[in-house]
Formats: C-alpha cells, sequence, structure tokens
C-alpha cells in the first residue's frame, strides 16, 4: 500500500475493539463494517436476523471517538483483506477532519480503497458528507459500488445558494437573511455553519471586491445583510454590522427582501413562535428544516404567496438502511443499481437518502447547474486564483 498519504501516527489511540489489528478471517466469506457509531452492534444484529449470515462471518469495529485516527491506525491491515464485503460508514460525516495538516482523507479513502479492490473485495461507502464538499477528490468513489448518502442537509445548503443566485443574482445583492438559532445547531453552530458554508460562499462568489474590503465590508457594499439568532431566547446578531450588540429582529429595518432559514425547536411552540416572528417581518422567501417533522399549516401562518421551503430528514435511518445494506450482501449490484440507484454522482450507484418527486424543491447541483458551482469545490479555488488559505480565510470582520 502506498504511505504517501498516509499522517505518521506517533501516538497509539485507545480503541474500543481490543485487538492490535483486523480480524482477518480466512476459512469463511467475510464482511467486515467500520462505524463510527457506538451502537453499531445492534444494526449487525438485525443483519444476522435477515439474512443467512452468523456473527462469524462478520467482523465489525465501532470507531465513534475519532474514525480518521483509527482509519489511520489499521492503515497497513487492510492489505490483508481479500474476497470480501467491506462497508465503511461515517453516520457523523467527516468535515471536521476532511483535511489535516494538508493531507486530505479522500486521499486515503482512495489508497485503502484502491487496494480492497485489487484484493477482490466489493465496498459499501454509507456516509453523512454530501459528495459535493468533496467534488474535486471524490477519485476515491472510482472504487466504491455502493455510495449511500445519509444526510441532505448540505444539498439543502446548497440549493438555497443556488436560489438566492437566481433570485439576487451572482453575487447576491440587496437581501437580507435571517438564520435562527436551531437551524445553525444543526449545522454544527455558528461558528462551525460560517467556516463551512459562509466563508467559503463568500470567498468564492465576492472574490473581486474581497481585493480592497473585508468580508463585512462587501457584503454591505453589496447590499446584503446576515442575521443569525444567538440563543433560542429571541435576540439576534447582524454578522457584519458595525459591533455584536443583540438586535430586535421584530423592529430592525432591512436592507432589500428578506430571506428566513430556520429549523424545529424539539417543542412545538418555539418552532410556531419562530414562523410567526417571521410572519411578522413579511419575509419574500422561507427554507425551514424540519427536523422533528412538526405540522404547520404555512398558508396560513405567512401567506399562500410566499415560498416555503421545506426539508424533513428521514427519522428512521438504521431501518431504511437495513435493506440497503442486505440487498448489497446479498443481491446482485445491477439489481442494486435499479433499486436505489436515485441522485447523479461518481460512484455507479449512487444513492440519497431523500424522498424525491417532480414537484420537490432539492435540486441535485452535482457538477454545477447551468452558470451555479460548487463554492466546496477546490477546482473552484484554482478557476479563481484561490489557494485553500484563500478559499477559507476568516479575516474576523463578521460578528
Amino acid at each position: 500500500m502506498k504511505k504517501g498519504v498516509l499522517c505518521l501516527l506517533s501516538m497509539i489511540s485507545l480503541f474500543v475493539v481490543s485487538f492490535l489489528s483486523i480480524n482477518v478471517k480466512a476459512d469463511t466469506p467475510s464482511v467486515y463494517y467500520f462505524s463510527d457509531d457506538y451502537n453499531v452492534s445492534s444494526f449487525i444484529g438485525q443483519i444476522i436476523n435477515n439474512t443467512s449470515l452468523t456473527s462469524n462471518d462478520i467482523e465489525y469495529y465501532h470507531w465513534e471517538t475519532d474514525f480518521r485516527t483509527e482509519f489511520e491506525y489499521y492503515y497497513d491491515d487492510f492489505d490483508d483483506i481479500n474476497d470480501s464485503f467491506v462497508i465503511f460508514e461515517l453516520l457523523n460525516g467527516f468535515e471536521s477532519y476532511y483535511n489535516r495538516n494538508n493531507v486530505f482523507f479522500t486521499d486515503e479513502l482512495e489508497d485503502v480503497f484502491e487496494t480492497l479492490k485489487y484484493n477482490g473485495c466489493y465496498i459499501m461507502f454509507i456516509c453523512a458528507t454530501d459528495e459535493l464538499i468533496y467534488e474535486s477528490d471524490n477519485d476515491f468513489l472510482d472504487y466504491v459500488d455502493f455510495h449511500v448518502i445519509t444526510s441532505s442537509k448540505h444539498h439543502m445548503i446548497l440549493n438555497f445558494f443556488y436560489y438566492l443566485e437566481n433570485n439576487y443574482g451572482n453575487p447576491p445583492s440587496s437581501v437580507s437573511l435571517i438564520f435562527n438559532y436551531q437551524f445553525l445547531q444543526n449545522f454544527g453552530g455558528y461558528s462551525y455553519f460560517k467556516s463551512y458554508y459562509l466563508i467559503p460562499y463568500i470567498n468564492t462568489r465576492y472574490y473581486n471586491d474581497l481585493s480592497t474590503m473585508t468580508q463585512a465590508e462587501a457584503l454591505t457594499y453589496n447590499g446584503v445583510d446576515i442575521y443569525r439568532e444567538n440563543h433560542s431566547l429571541g435576540d439576534y446578531t447582524k454578522i457584519n454590522g458595525l459591533n455584536s450588540y443583540p438586535i430586535d429582529i421584530s423592529v430592525e429595518v432591512f436592507n432589500g427582501d428578506v430571506n428566513c432559514f430556520g429549523a424545529t425547536d424539539s417543542m412545538y411552540n418555539a418552532s410556531l413562535s419562530w414562523l410567526e416572528t417571521m410572519a411578522d417581518i413579511n419575509p419574500s422567501y422561507v427554507y425551514y428544516y424540519n427536523l422533528h417533522n412538526q405540522n404547520f399549516d404555512f398558508d396560513y401562518i405567512f401567506s399562500p404567496f410566499v415560498p416555503v421551503y421545506t426539508l424533513t430528514p428521514t427519522s428512521s435511518l438504521r431501518t431504511d438502511l437495513l435493506p440497503m445494506v442486505i440487498d448489497f450482501l446479498t443481491d446482485t449490484l445491477l439489481n442494486c443499481k435499479a433499486a436505489y440507484d436515485n441522485w447523479y454522482g461518481r460512484c455507479d450507484i449512487t444513492h440519497m437518502m431523500i424522498t424525491t418527486s417532480g414537484t420537490g424543491w432539492i435540486q441535485c447541483l452535482y457538477g454545477g447547474n447551468g452558470s451555479f458551482y460548487n463554492c466546496w469545490d477546490r477546482d473552484i479555488r484554482q478557476d479563481l486564483s484561490l489557494g485553500v488559505e484563500d478559499f477559507d480565510y476568516d479575516d474576523g470582520s463578521l460578528f
């Protein structure tokens, strides 16, 4: 196995499993299941109960503490896996450790997956990170037989950017954006959301202005104001304002149209209260992440003339995954493709865990859509002469 992409580790990690190498089975057809889910053992039990496999046929590892570090620790052991089904499951995604010291996790995956494929293995990759996040670094998917994307929230954000540009130009201008606390929390909190979503978008869309302006100044110059709810009590900060003082959003004078972004609170009345507050502002568009599958009459809360775009994630992830994993282990890839291939991606079988219909608002934006381009794509940085540091650079001007 190639070693060029691997960071050498000088420490030994603590493992949930108590062996020092991957237990390679030589006598029976094998399944190897690597997961960041602490409760994966119960899912393995469901697989066994619904197939002819036994506990002797499946080796499983739960690396929930730091999947990448433990993946690297076992790096050489993957060489010894032959003629097996190998499933890598990252239900928490890998954005937080995608790039460590300019070594990309996708390069390490490519190295391991190429070896496994050479060794006659079938590979399933289950991951919460949308392929759009690593569109320039997805070569490893050439060796994957079945790719399942378990979270559609990244695509929701990218679709928002897509609609934002359709409605307000590229770069967008004359619009105010409001994000509620629950929405930001479900994208890792404001700091994470700013680093992984807002900053790359600002740096790629307003790059001409940023040669002479700060990020906050570029937004203000283009007539864009962004507000974030500081906590669930309802006060807001204008992130490109002159200071971080709390703002009463109900009396704020907004610049241009208002677009609102929210997610449900676990308490229905709290969710309804935020929606009613936004209705009083009279927004032009509302984007709502309905995490708790709550029922609202949006036409009554707002008006039939205000577009409300909602996304409800699956509440039964394991239930939905089970038939896919079983079919991967027991059926032909051709039948898997016919049953599950519903999304555009590099892998021949790519499944997005999202309900699709002819009238849905979420569009598959992989590979671009018309003049729209992916602000996370590292090829875009090269097109704009932006390095990694420039692409992710936060000048500290946003509150």
